[in-house]
């Protein structure tokens, strides 16, 4: 049986109607990033140079960019970076650098990287963190959201993961 590699982009691209974006993210292309997107790199490569900590709760156990890769179903394998994790606490975050506040965007990512999390570690987090960062002359925190994250919500991830990827191996592969 052939496996289907996906970021969780891939996955996302898709959903929205946007195959070719999504297909050319699983091969590798890319398109040239817009100011937007080099913008979004910019202040993430620095939260993670400074080890930024916004939240009380953070501290040195705090780990930045982590890749998650994991075999989800014998035909999938699902990838993702993690912006930040604290598994002693039981938190993920996710840093959102786009013009929307932090309660635009919707909770799915972090419900996916928690469930990918949690294959990887045995570590079930009970909140995740969706974050609106701002720079002007240093980083500054715009506004936040809290989830709480459970078996449901994970749940909740495989069952949107494998109804995205099963259109995909059946279109693809």
């Amino acid at each position: 049986m052939r496996v289907l590699k996906v970021f969780y982009s891939a996955l996302s691209a898709w959903e929205r109607g946007d195959k070719d974006k999504a297909i050319l993210m699983m091969t590798g292309g890319r398109d040239d990033p817009t100011d937007y997107e080099l913008y979004g790199r910019k202040i993430h490569e620095e939260i993670c140079d400074k080890k930024w900590k916004p939240f009380e709760w953070m501290d040195d156990s705090c780990e930045y960019e982590v890749k998650l890769d994991v075999k989800i179903l014998p035909w999938l394998k699902v990838t993702g970076r993690l912006d930040l994790r604290h598994l002693e606490k039981q938190k993920i975050l996710d840093w959102k650098t786009g013009i929307s506040s932090s309660t635009s965007f919707k909770p799915m990512q972090l419900y996916v990287y928690d469930l990918l999390n949690y294959k990887m570690t045995g570590v079930k987090c009970k909140e995740g963190y969706l974050v609106k960062v701002l720079k002007f002359k240093k980083l500054e925190m715009e506004d936040y959201s809290i989830y709480k994250l459970n078996d449901e919500t994970r749940q909740k991830a495989l069952d949107w993961i494998e109804g995205i990827a099963s259109e995909m191996y059946n279109e693809l592969i």
